[in-house]
């Protein structure tokens, strides 16, 4: 493993752009972490825990849950690209934001359950061409490394409200992925692969609390930590020139991959505990300015409190983030409770403003991150469904010999209403 890192320090060295996928801080530690899963939270800007997809409700708190007046389901989709300003191109992705199930009981209770990402690692980098001189002949070299996969998480989720002043939830996240690194050096032509795929588990606890109090002013808040530490299981492959250029080890009955599938042995395996146990505690507060029109205000502070020194496999960017700030504010014009007869009265508007700090292990320059964003909700049949389309654009400052790089990000979400554990009259 250290052969490989000692590759990597090189790649970085001799760097020249990067080809990031997504967004490179998809190479540091675990991922970069997804942007917001639902169009009702990126409209605001980032607020999760105020209320931002209905008049007191929000999808990623479930001590608001109860406030529903219907089950719903949701899904939503994320376009994400973003431009380096050393790269000229743009690097983009379609993904699943979240998938969610949220049932409200008799306005006191709560449950849902839903699939979410929680890191993404998809990057590229390439380093610049090199020659050197050998026995007489110029040779090229050119090195990269590819990373696809992140982690998930499947959740389930409780709310309860003893008393109409207050509420709590907790969710249980169960994480789960995988991930397949890829280095390569091309001399002459020639592709040398080291291949290596890492399993993750593990299972963090959320905890939740709001108010709603008789006034125009209430709050939020949130806790989480790991109540079982992220760990990985890791198949490391051996090396071997690719001379069919399939991007695989074949075996040697259809290629000349050097050396043959039967002269090596399997995959080196591997495991490490306790390398992702983040601690986190999420604050907001919402101001109902006037009827329907809230503006909300959160901060987050996220630490990592796993044992680094476990980490022995290849990092993109050999770095990890160890502790983000955010700060978020947005505004918000809610449509009723009820679908009232104006047609405009089934719109909501959404627009705010987000701001990210990332502290690195290094001690290197805090990667910067600071954006805006708008988004509306469009209401209609009996139970409100519900459509939420948000934009988000933005500027990540790394280091000076990084750059910056300009992002933008497009999501839509589908929300679905029905009745459950309603009590019907009788006939």
């Amino acid at each position: 493993m250290k052969r490989h890192n000692s590759f990597l320090i090189i790649i970085l060295f001799l760097l020249s752009n990067i080809l990031s996928a997504q967004s490179l801080l998809n190479g540091y530690g675990f991922g970069g972490v997804p942007s917001n899963s639902a169009a009702s939270i990126m409209g605001m800007g980032g607020n999760s825990i105020s209320p931002t997809f209905q008049l007191g409700t929000s999808v990623n708190n479930p001590a608001t849950w109860m406030r529903l007046k219907y089950t719903r389901l949701n899904i939503s989709y994320i376009n994400d690209q973003s431009m380096f300003s050393s790269f000229e191109g743009m690097n983009g992705q379609t993904l699943l934001g979240i998938g969610q199930m949220i049932v409200p009981i008799k306005e006191k209770y709560s449950f849902g359950l839903g699939l979410m990402p929680y890191r993404n690692q998809s990057i590229s980098i390439t380093g610049k061409e090199s020659t050197f001189i050998a026995f007489g002949d110029t040779i090229s070299t050119k090195k990269s490394l590819n990373s696809y996969g992140g982690i998930n998480s499947f959740y389930f989720g409780f709310g309860l409200s003893p008393n109409p002043a207050h509420s709590v939830g907790a969710k249980l996240h169960l994480l789960f992925g995988s991930t397949r690194q890829s280095i390569k050096n091309n001399v002459e032509g020639v592709m040398s692969y080291s291949n290596g795929r890492y399993n993750y588990s593990g299972l963090l606890v959320d905890l939740y609390y709001s108010s709603n109090f008789e006034s125009s002013i209430n709050f939020s808040g949130m806790i989480q930590y790991a109540l079982n530490p992220l760990s990985y299981v890791s198949k490391i492959y051996h090396p071997f020139d690719d001379t069919n250029q399939s991007g695989y080890h074949d075996s040697e009955i259809y290629s000349m991959d050097f050396p043959y599938q039967s002269d090596v042995g399997s995959a080196v395996e591997g495991q490490a505990d306790n390398i992702h146990s983040p601690f986190q505690y999420q604050i907001g507060v919402d101001w109902n300015v006037k009827e329907n029109i809230a503006i909300s205000g959160e901060y987050l502070l996220w630490k990592e409190k796993g044992d680094l020194s476990n980490l022995s496999f290849v990092l993109p960017l050999n770095d990890y983030v160890i502790q983000r700030d955010e700060f978020s504010i947005g505004i918000v014009r809610f449509t009723p409770n009820l679908l009232a007869p104006k047609f405009l009265d089934k719109f909501q508007l959404r627009s705010g403003f987000h701001s990210i700090n990332y502290q690195l292990s290094s001690g290197n320059t805090p990667i910067n991150d600071i954006s805006f964003s708008f988004g509306f909700g469009f209401k209609f049949k009996a139970t409100m469904n519900q459509i939420d389309i948000a934009y988000r654009t933005g500027k990540r400052e790394y280091n000076e010999s990084l750059g910056s790089e300009n992002y933008q990000q497009l999501m839509a979400e589908f929300t679905l209403g029905d009745i459950w554990f309603v009590k019907r009259r009788s006939r």
